[in-house]
């Protein structure tokens, strides 16, 4: 639904004999704020890729990920929004998404896509939604929910998020405002 992040979890896992070296890539897999090797991958048609950042962190040079023989590699992380493009995915509709490692001799590993939809918010998320998106709020709520570590709200801005969660405290929206605002006893 817009305005929903997706969570993924990501292994690779290094079937050769050789330990396999691989790139920290400047994507939005950070696991707790931690850069992870992972790059996201969505499309439209499984056919056409866009790699997807949420550049919501600083570009930092890494030394490669050296995964030994046998050994997994696994991060988890939020697709929502990006400062470069908005949000992942702010239209309904069927989309895939894959993610993938880079070796440092150039190879790239991708794993199988996996088909989403996408739909359209109904009811309290909608209204939510309408808001949120009419308003320069917008940005924030996809950083808050995105990197919320990184987000500093007005009086403003906790204002409207309250109103949401008072008006709309069955949309999608209200769940991760209450959680980023520590409202955890609303009902």
């Amino acid at each position: 639904v817009f305005g929903e992040p997706l969570f993924i979890t990501a292994h690779v896992r290094n079937v050769g004999i050789e330990p396999l070296s691989i790139y920290h890539q400047n994507s939005p897999t950070y696991e707790c704020g931690v850069r992870s090797p992972f790059v996201v991958l969505i499309s439209k048609d499984s056919k056409k890729w866009e790699r997807w950042s949420d550049q919501l962190r600083p570009r930092i040079k890494t030394p490669p990920v050296k995964l030994a023989s046998g050994k997994e590699l696994t991060s988890s992380f939020v697709i929502l929004f990006s400062r470069a493009h908005g949000f992942a995915f702010e239209q309904s509709g069927d989309f895939w998404v894959s993610v993938k490692v880079i070796a440092t001799d150039g190879s790239a590993i991708q794993a199988e896509p996996i088909p989403i939809t996408v739909s359209r918010p109904t009811g309290d998320s909608l209204k939510a939604w309408d808001i949120l998106r009419s308003k320069k709020f917008k940005q924030k709520y996809g950083e808050l929910i995105q990197a919320p570590w990184q987000v500093k709200l007005g009086v403003d801005d906790i204002k409207q998020c309250d109103d949401i969660i008072m008006d709309y405290p069955q949309s999608i929206q209200a769940d991760y405002l209450a959680l980023y605002l520590g409202r955890w006893d609303r009902e």
